[in-house]
């Protein structure tokens, strides 16, 4: 069982990274650890390790962007999971290695590691599929252009929608990813 303390750790770091480079939102991560629970307990996952998953997927995002690697943020992601998982103490081998591939395979793939995996990116999903998630995210991208944020959009809703993997979540956001698309396409 990974402790509450080592949870607390490992969001500690999440959050300072959002504060320095606000990236992800903060809505966003909350949304998606929200969701990621909600899942884990629908689909009988395990939710210390989706909670671990959802937290570090993005844990980079801010330094990729930064660095105009915005394309290698899943790599960065990994690789400092890693490096903070190591330091923890009581975590197994296949604790570690699960929340790696929670984030590793975040953006989707055919053949996810775990059901922990599954639910991580179907859970990221729901920040660019759902009507929640869409507004969320545009109230908290104000600082770009609206041409920008619509192609942001327009090219992360189909991403996230060809993503999802669970057949809840395909129903769940049917309606959501139409009126998304129907809006964007005003534009």
């Amino acid at each position: 069982m990974i402790s509450t303390a080592n949870i607390a750790k490992i969001k500690d770091f999440a959050l300072e990274q959002i504060e320095l480079y606000q990236l992800p939102s903060r809505f966003h991560f909350n949304y998606a650890n929200d969701i990621g629970q909600f899942l884990a307990k629908k689909y009988k996952a395990n939710q210390q390790i989706v909670l671990l998953g959802t937290i570090l997927m993005d844990c980079m995002l801010g330094v990729a962007f930064e660095d105009n690697k915005i394309n290698e943020h899943i790599a960065l992601s990994a690789k400092k999971t890693k490096t903070l998982l190591t330091n923890l103490q009581g975590l197994s081998s296949k604790e570690r290695e699960n929340i790696h591939y929670c984030v590793l395979q975040h953006h989707g793939v055919k053949e996810f590691y775990s059901l922990e995996a599954e639910v991580c990116c179907n859970a990221d999903c729901y920040r660019f599929v759902s009507i929640k998630g869409f507004i969320g995210g545009i109230r908290f991208t104000s600082n770009m252009k609206l041409k920008a944020i619509v192609e942001l959009y327009q090219q992360k809703v189909e991403e996230k929608w060809q993503a999802i993997s669970l057949s809840y979540v395909k129903q769940d956001l049917k309606a959501d990813y139409q009126a998304i698309q129907n809006l964007l396409k005003l534009f």
